[in-house]
């Protein structure tokens, strides 16, 4: 082999350069548009959190039903974002029986005060909201970026925050 063909020339790294621009923007341009607002429309924003629990306890799928004690999941038909938030689900209602809750799921259609989905509702013994809003923040929903696991922890050593979290950014499916 030539000693001239082992040499880097500035071309090469002005075609490295260029490729890792492209491959940047390239990924901006395909990953920024899944990062949306939970509450575009920010329906929560000043709603009291027992305006919220009004609003909940009226939505057809839950009337009736005692939400005390309760971990509520909503999810909304077609929605691609669920499946990245599926695991961490399953780890929050795996905690959530440990410490005897009851786990419901909902579908929601528009015209709700969840403004996106997924997003999660946990209720207390009176049927006090204790959280609303999405599972984490980020484009994978994982727990490493979640809001529920510090929320259930506060609980279980007796805080109730009443936390609505509506100013996050995620891989929300929007249903105002």
């Amino acid at each position: 082999m030539p000693a001239s063909a082992s040499v880097v020339k500035p071309f090469h790294i002005v075609i490295l350069v260029c490729w890792l621009g492209l491959t940047i923007i390239a990924a901006v341009f395909f990953i920024m548009p899944r990062l949306v607002d939970f509450d575009p429309q920010h329906k929560l924003l000043n709603l009291a959190q027992k305006q919220v629990m009004q609003q909940i306890k009226i939505l057809p799928q839950l009337r009736g039903i005692d939400l005390s004690n309760s971990v509520i999941h909503f999810t909304s038909k077609g929605c691609q974002c669920s499946q990245f938030s599926e695991q961490h689900k399953q780890q929050i209602d795996a905690q959530a029986v440990k410490d005897g809750l009851n786990v419901i799921n909902i579908e929601l259609g528009q015209g709700t005060v969840i403004p996106s989905t997924p997003a999660m509702l946990f209720v207390d013994k009176q049927e006090e909201l204790i959280y609303l809003g999405p599972y984490s923040k980020g484009l994978s929903c994982t727990k490493s970026a979640g809001y529920v696991e510090l929320v259930m922890n506060n609980y279980r050593q007796g805080f109730n925050t009443r936390l609505v979290v509506s100013q996050a950014q995620g891989c929300y499916c929007d249903i105002s």
